[in-house]
């Protein structure tokens, strides 16, 4: 009877024997294509890194040229002002010419300052 338990117990050994075996053989074919894998993996996540810089670069780039268009945007605001301040200040300068044979009094109230000339364009 031991050595029917022993007969067993060697069965049961050599069936695991058999079966690690097996195991071992078939990771060694996996091996390669668990290379083949990682490295295409790597080369995945390379090119997500290179475009996750690129997206960034493009992201700062397009900040950049909204700011830049912002500040056109007020600088063609401030010209916009600008010319017709110029323009009415032109156009002062030839009324007071055109009044300058009258009285002083007379011309002092057709004189208007830049600043009257701001506020009733903001007006």
């Amino acid at each position: 009877m031991q050595d029917q338990g022993l007969n067993f117990i060697s069965e049961g050994l050599d069936t695991l024997k058999n079966l690690a075996q097996d195991m071992n053989e078939e990771l060694d074919r996996q091996v390669p294509l668990m290379d083949e894998i990682d490295a295409k993996v790597s080369i995945y996540v390379s090119s997500v890194a290179l475009l996750y810089t690129f997206t960034m670069y493009l992201m700062t780039r397009n900040s950049a040229l909204s700011q830049v268009d912002r500040a056109t945007a007020d600088l063609k605001n401030t010209n916009v002002r600008l010319k017709q301040t110029i323009t009415e200040c032109v156009a002062l300068r030839q009324r007071k010419r055109l009044h300058s044979h009258l009285p002083y009094n007379m011309i002092a109230s057709e004189v208007r300052t830049f600043d009257d000339v701001d506020n009733q364009r903001h007006s």
